[in-house]
Formats: structure tokens, C-alpha cells, sequence
């Protein structure tokens, strides 16, 4: 949207293409969003109504590289870091892209993350009992706090046999 808008304001044509356009190619880490400040440059410097097609050019690309930096270094950064229930620690999800690459090639190592993200969200399904669950979250989380983090409790004290004792850092007892 930002940057049909952009593109819109600078009067260049097919701005509504492009900005579909630079949403498809944004799903490509890296390298699309550069392609889709590539694809335009053409049209800009080809247009006869433009009177300064350079400096159109110019503020283009600037503009999608101010707009690129602000999204993925600032507001991406501040929406992942915020979502409590997806946190990973960085070596796991290098492990999984490594290791889902190793059994699958490319595409598993572009479909590693979200199926670590989908196993990390089913893990909060009370179908899973918590010797099972708790470990694995902390391994994901690199963080021994991380069931309390989440607000879970072990199995005796969710399951209302009893109310139970917390003896300490993560240890509990039944009444």
C-alpha cells in the first residue's frame, strides 16, 4: 500500500501494478524487494510527461529503500518481538531451517519456520500433557522459565485434583 502510494504521489504509471506487484515480491527474503524496486525504472525513465524522469527515478528508489528499511528493521521488529507465543531462540530456528533443508532441499528450509511456529502453537493445546510439553518449550525458547512465562502449570495442579504447591523455581507438589 506504501508504496503504490509513493509511487502513486511521484505520478508514475501502473503504480497500482507495482504495489501488487512489490507485495508478491516481498515473500522472497532479500532479493524481491530489490526486484521490485527494479521494475518500475523502465517505465519511469520512458515516460515523456515526466519532466525530470532522473530525479522521478531517484525519489523513487529512495523511497521504496526508506519505506523497505522502516518495515523490516523497525515495525516487523517490533510486531515479532512483541508476540509472546511464537518467541524462538535464533539457533533454533537456524537448527530447523538447517535440518527441514537437509530432508526436504529448498523447500524445506523455506517451509522450516513456520512449521516449527505451527508445532510451537500446538504445543499449547491442553491435549498435551506437560512432561511432554515443557521441555520442549524450553529447548525452543532457550528459556527454563518459559511454561511459567506462558502461564502454564503442570498436569496435577491444571487438572483440579488438587491446588497445588509451588516449592520453588518451577518445582511443584501436590498437596
Amino acid at each position: 500500500v506504501c508504496v503504490g502510494l509513493l509511487l502513486a504521489a511521484l505520478s508514475i504509471d501502473l503504480a497500482s501494478v507495482f504495489a501488487l506487484t512489490t507485495f508478491a515480491l516481498n515473500y522472497m527474503p532479500e532479493v524481491g524487494p530489490f526486484v521490485a524496486m527494479i521494475l518500475p525504472c523502465p517505465i519511469i525513465l520512458l515516460d515523456s510527461r515526466l519532466e525530470r524522469p532522473f530525479l522521478v527515478l531517484l525519489s523513487a528508489v529512495l523511497g521504496q529503500l526508506a519505506l523497505k528499511f522502516a518495515f523490516s528493521n523497525i515495525i516487523e521488529v517490533k510486531l515479532i518481538e512483541s508476540d509472546k507465543k511464537l518467541r524462538m531462540h535464533p539457533v533454533m530456528i537456524l537448527l530447523s531451517v538447517g535440518i527441514f533443508g537437509h530432508l526436504w532441499g529448498p523447500t524445506g528450509m523455506l517451509l522450516s519456520v513456520p512449521l516449527m511456529a505451527l508445532m510451537k502453537i500446538s504445543l499449547f493445546s491442553e491435549l498435551v500433557p506437560s512432561s511432554y510439553r515443557d521441555p520442549i518449550l524450553i529447548v525452543l525458547e532457550g528459556d527454563r522459565d518459559a511454561p511459567m512465562k506462558h502461564g502454564l502449570l503442570p498436569d496435577r495442579a491444571a487438572s483440579g485434583s488438587g491446588s497445588g504447591l509451588r516449592l520453588g523455581r518451577g518445582v511443584w507438589a501436590a498437596p
